[in-house]
């Protein structure tokens, strides 16, 4: 039996035809899963599995055979369902590789696999496991975002001298692993290992020396000038002590635009990841001073995270972007354009980067 509201409805539908008139089946557009929104809703995941991993000692039960979860387990001390969980995870992540039954576990034979050996074992020298307690107190900056955002006030200003004596000499020391192959890969680009007579580097707000010590590392004729707070050039004397090359760096305490630096001095001036953290106007009067420090002829060597010029990626800049609102009181992130623009207003000539997406920008002097 048809109902009443049916009968109502197939009437009209007929009317509609009857006179010329022109139904329009209209077809629902489906409803979009949301994937890309729970990707980031639960980014903090496979950070915090990889934290643990290190925590718990992993790598180092692997580091020279594979093993099954209930030995991992037994070794480290483990309880072992949490235990097989943590490992499955990390297999996903690509550090780990699982094969046989009972599955055995090792580290994977990839550049992933290789990675996890050399930052995410506890002796490693690149050991980045004090990078996790900083990653932490990021995590802390970032919780009231959306406030911060309202009010465009931050949460601290690291470029005033009074909180950057307090917080870069533990990050200086924490994110050393995670520029030092990149400063070899520049070193080793510029033929440092090649130079027939002395070089005179400075390495400017050195923090640990890490864009400076491959230098001093690929030629004795290298000599490293490095200037940062007294508290950061603790931290820069301890790793190049570690990298035995604490004979030809000298040391200039205080803040750049204080201190009396040589003029026409220096063949390489490096501006390892500081820019971004002073802000345009800054950056353009600090650059102006590389350019009078440096020798006709020298090289200004600046790493940055560096935006596309529509700034709409890549997504690691652009976030960066956000971390300096938080943590400065002018910070920002520049773009390949703006970056280069700035590099030639300070009267450097030729301004690129060693790869389409380097973080490294190399210029001249004339």
């Amino acid at each position: 039996m048809v109902s009443r509201f049916g009968l109502e409805v197939y009437c009209a539908f007929i009317f509609r035809l009857s006179y010329g008139g022109i139904v329009t089946l209209v077809k629902q557009k489906p409803i979009v899963p949301p994937t890309h929104i729970n990707e980031i809703m639960y980014a903090m995941w496979p950070a915090q599995a990889l934290k643990a991993a290190t925590q718990c000692h992993i790598f180092e039960a692997l580091e020279k055979n594979a093993k099954d979860a209930k030995e991992v387990a037994k070794e480290l001390k483990l309880d072992p369902r949490g235990t097989e969980l943590l490992l499955d995870a990390i297999v996903s992540l690509g550090f780990l590789s699982k094969a046989g039954s009972p599955a055995k576990y090792s580290i994977a034979a990839t550049d992933i696999g290789e990675q996890a050996r050399t930052y995410l074992i506890a002796k490693s020298p690149l050991y980045v496991g004090p990078w996790f307690a900083s990653g932490e107190e990021l995590g802390k900056m970032w919780r009231n975002l959306g406030d911060n955002i309202k009010s465009g006030k931050g949460v601290m200003e690291v470029n005033k001298d009074h909180e950057a004596v307090d917080i870069f000499p533990k990050l200086a020391e924490a994110i050393f692993p995670m520029s030092y192959a990149t400063a070899k890969q520049v070193a080793t680009l510029l033929k440092t290992d090649k130079i027939k007579t002395e070089w005179l580097v400075l390495d400017l707000a050195a923090g640990s020396g890490v864009w400076s010590i491959p230098f001093a590392e690929a030629s004795p004729k290298v000599k490293v000038d490095a200037l940062d707070f007294d508290a950061v050039i603790k931290v820069a004397k301890h790793f190049t002590k570690k990298y035995a090359v604490e004979d030809r760096y000298a040391y200039i305490a205080g803040n750049w635009r204080d201190v009396q630096i040589k003029v026409n001095a220096y063949d390489i001036v490096i501006l390892g990841h500081i820019l971004h953290s002073e802000g345009k106007e800054v950056s353009k009067e600090l650059l102006k001073r590389c350019f009078e420090v440096m020798k006709p002829g020298g090289r200004l060597v600046v790493a940055e995270f560096i935006a596309n010029d529509e700034r709409t990626g890549p997504v690691f800049p652009i976030m960066f972007a956000l971390n300096m609102f938080l943590a400065t009181s002018e910070g920002c992130v520049f773009s390949e354009g703006e970056l280069k623009e700035m590099i030639e207003e300070a009267g450097f000539k030729k301004p690129y980067r060693l790869t389409p997406d380097h973080v490294v920008v190399i210029a001249e002097k004339p």
